[in-house]
């Protein structure tokens, strides 16, 4: 009866050994699907909902998505650099910028920008200046999600 006992148990162990091996080497076979880039396009300084999009933006990060934040109209204003948004116990200036040191790209609507009067060097440390070329070619390409606030 011992003796059966073990089998059984033996024969059960080396089941789940085999099982898992198969799975994992499942896992591992599957080719890697590319990641959509998600662009979020801004275009208000409301603080509770920019905060929000850097918040969606870093998960996105997080998960291995490239991500750009398109600011446009009043958004801008978040990005100059003497002007501080408070946020909780932060400015949406710090959470912005670590958004970047995450890896976002912010790219700051060089059209809106010129209407606003301001320039490169009125902006955050990081932020670019949008041109024709580069912010049609991060809304058109391909497998890139828009979320617009």
């Amino acid at each position: 009866m011992k003796t059966r006992y073990l089998m059984i148990v033996s024969v059960c162990i080396l089941s789940m050994c085999c099982a898992v091996s198969v799975w994992a080497a499942d896992k591992t076979a599957l080719p890697q699907e590319p990641m959509d880039s998600l662009l979020i396009a801004m275009s208000t300084d409301n603080t509770a909902i920019f905060d929000a999009a850097i918040t969606i933006g870093t998960v996105a990060l997080q998960r291995g998505h490239a991500v750009t934040m398109l600011l446009r109209v009043d958004s801008i204003k978040v990005a100059v650099a003497k002007n501080n948004y408070p946020v909780g116990d932060t400015t949406l200036s710090k959470r912005l910028s670590a958004f970047m040191k995450a890896g976002a790209t912010v790219i700051a609507g060089g059209s809106c920008m010129k209407q606003m009067g301001l320039t490169q060097k009125d902006l955050m440390e990081g932020v670019m200046v949008g041109t024709p070329d580069l912010v049609m070619g991060k809304l058109f390409k391909k497998d890139t999600k828009i979320l617009s606030y």
